[in-house]
């Protein structure tokens, strides 16, 4: 994920680089391959990432599964704390992971 979010940088860095030399928004859509909306996005905001972009965190099930079995009377509520997620996002995991025998 991280060499990911190199690589996309690096591509924005491009995108900044080539709208300083002059290059016009469809010479470097064609260049570099990637959308109009790209383009204007570094054009206006700069080649940092926002705060919140990008997709969810995704729970790994594996997580779950061991923070429950180390403290299985401890409760969701409190395994959802120490997670930093929402209960029913624990709560929908728990019972995607145990095919809704919950």
């Amino acid at each position: 994920i991280a060499e990911k979010m190199s690589s996309e940088r690096d591509r924005r860095l491009q995108v900044r680089a080539l709208l300083d030399s002059g290059q016009t928004i469809t010479e470097i859509v064609c260049q570099l391959g990637i959308s109009r909306k790209t383009v204007y996005n570094v054009k206006a905001g700069g080649v940092e990432r926002k705060v919140g972009s990008g997709g969810k965190r995704t729970l790994d099930e594996e997580e779950v599964i061991r923070a429950i079995e180390e403290d299985p009377l401890k409760s969701l509520q409190s395994h959802a704390r120490d997670m930093g997620i929402p209960k029913s996002t624990l709560v929908d995991n728990v019972k995607r992971i145990s095919g809704g025998a919950w």
